[in-house]
């Protein structure tokens, strides 16, 4: 009976995401967009996604071992934290918490939106759309509320889709994996990652929607910068929490291995801070507009591409808890949103894309952009480097692994935070950008400093080195490296970040690096905005004043 209604749950979910799309799309050409005729679907998919969360938790909690899940992935005497842990566990409970958490994110989407809202119209259908996929997968092959039809050796070992027929109830079940039963983090860890990774369908939505109806401007990101903002903490969280875990458990001596579902992790994350970076220029200088764009899709493309890379089990992971059949549905739809959001932005470009064209690259404008696109290319090597053995498997069916010395050879000069320019690691580009901070000319000295203190490519350097080097705590500083996203960097922060073999890190009062660090030469005694000055004092655009 559980499994009935669990299964009518997620049937329900799937009809009000179907509905959701077509009265969003219809509303946002009515007359008035009124937000209310979009209602009933939206009650639908959000009451349907919570039901299907507690009744997939109930029989978990109440050891239904008629259902297949409960019985591969629970145990009688397994603990209450990691048996409620379980409902995410594996493949199915994993997509059942991606639906559960895209239904909130899509009413609370919805109840900031206001009559004659045609660009919140727009974005909740492009969350529907999402929600149709997962919710479909949840009612085809990856349903959680299948049968066990078979008992072998007093475990579940066949299973039904269908949850209605014959079934087998097993005396007892399987249990987590161990490595999945041994730390309190597997509680916390999972959900971190998929609050971020579900909270980017939000300005990915809106920048849909915006390219969908030729709406230029800076409206979608000043509607989605705090959705941007919690999203990339709770990434930042869960990628923190996870390298944590990895040490506690598995003792490899350090953080991080660059293993591939660790690296999935960190794609996304990478692009979210460009996005971020280059996200204050648009809004305040109404620059990079096009790019803006193509890092949003490029940041919800690689949640996807994490979960596939998770839950597909087609590269050998320390990680891979689980896999299934359920590779090609994801694969297909990451080449839906790659290659369809793509389309829409070349047809659309000339429309949204115009803006102020950059000045120089020595100016504040120019240093985030340059910061933002080492970043991306940060994320592009990593990217390379995890599907490389894909590939050449593909082609030529040979097997191949990339490893540590790869990624730490070839991430080092794009991130190294060392600006001094003396060291054989520090790349050419961030030499001569040091040789521009160095100027004489005030201007150029000026916006060297405001910019500097947004390269968060020494953060992920930092935690690069430490964590594949030794094995001291320095990933603390992914929780001081947020301070420049939600904090926007006061002038105070450190203006280096240096990690060392056999030494320790801690945060300080404020949220900067406890570490080796010189702080800014000269302190900004004028406002700032989110990581740069709005207007510095003596420049042109202040008017001389001092």
């Amino acid at each position: 009976m559980i499994a009935v209604l669990g299964y009518a749950a997620i049937l329900v979910a799937l009809a009000g995401s179907v509905g959701l799309v077509i009265t969003s799309v219809m509303a946002s050409r009515s007359v008035d967009q009124d937000p209310a005729a979009v209602r009933m679907p939206l009650f639908a998919l959000f009451g349907g996604g919570i039901a299907a969360f507690v009744i997939l938790e109930i029989a978990i909690l109440t050891h239904d071992f008629s259902i297949a899940y409960v019985a591969q992935n629970s145990a009688l005497q397994t603990p209450f934290v990691f048996l409620f842990a379980s409902g995410w566990a594996a493949l199915e409970g994993s997509v059942v918490l991606w639906g559960v958490l895209l239904s909130v994110f899509s009413m609370l989407v919805w109840r900031r939106l206001w009559r004659g809202d045609g660009l919140g119209l727009g974005a909740l259908a492009v969350m529907g759309a999402v929600s149709v996929f997962w919710f479909g997968l949840m009612a085809t092959a990856a349903n959680p509320f299948a049968l066990c039809t078979e008992v072998a050796n007093g475990f579940c070992s066949a299973s039904s889709w269908l949850p209605v027929g014959s079934m087998a109830v097993p005396p007892d079940g399987i249990g987590p994996n161990p490595l999945l039963a041994n730390h309190i983090l597997m509680a916390v860890h999972p959900p971190m990652l998929y609050l971020g990774y579900v909270g980017f369908t939000v300005p990915f939505a809106f920048a849909i929607s915006a390219l969908a109806r030729s709406e230029p401007g800076k409206v979608w990101l000043d509607r989605t910068h705090r959705w941007s903002l919690i999203a990339w903490v709770f990434l930042a969280a869960g990628i923190l929490l996870g390298a944590w875990w990895s040490y506690e458990v598995l003792g490899w001596g350090g953080y991080w291995a660059w293993d591939p579902v660790e690296n999935a992790a960190l794609l996304p994350f990478l692009a979210a801070t460009a996005f971020i970076h280059s996200a204050v220029v648009q809004q305040r200088r109404s620059m990079l507009q096009a790019w803006n764009f193509v890092l949003i899709i490029a940041t919800f493309a690689l949640t996807i591409f994490g979960t596939f890379i998770t839950r597909s089990g087609v590269i050998a992971s320390i990680h891979a808890f689980s896999q299934s059949a359920v590779g090609p549905a994801l694969l297909g739809f990451l080449a839906v949103v790659v290659f369809g959001s793509l389309a829409l932005f070349a047809l659309r470009a000339g429309a949204v894309a115009s803006s102020p064209r950059l000045d120089s690259l020595a100016s504040r404008e120019g240093f985030i952009l340059v910061n933002s696109f080492l970043m991306t290319l940060f994320a592009f090597t990593v990217l390379f480097g995890t599907t490389f053995p894909l590939m050449v498997e593909a082609f030529t069916g040979r097997e191949v692994s990339v490893g540590q010395p790869f990624f730490n050879r070839v991430t080092i000069p794009f991130a190294n935070p060392n600006f001094d320019g003396d060291k054989p690691g520090t790349s050419a580009l961030l030499r001569s950008c040091r040789r521009l901070g160095g100027s004489q000319s005030p201007r150029l000295r000026r916006d060297w400093d405001s910019v500097r203190t947004l390269d968060a490519g020494r953060t992920f350097w930092c935690v690069a080195h430490s964590t594949t080097t030794t094995t001291h705590p320095c990933p603390s500083i992914l929780i001081g490296g947020s301070g420049f996203a939600v904090r926007a960097q006061k002038a105070e922060t450190p203006s280096s970040c240096t990690c060392e073999p056999g030494g320790s890190s801690s945060l300080m009062r404020s949220g900067s690096l406890r570490r080796e660090y010189r702080l800014t030469p000269r302190l900004h005694r004028w406002p700032t905005y989110r990581g740069y000055p709005a207007s510095a004092p003596g420049s042109v655009r202040d008017g001389g004043r001092a």
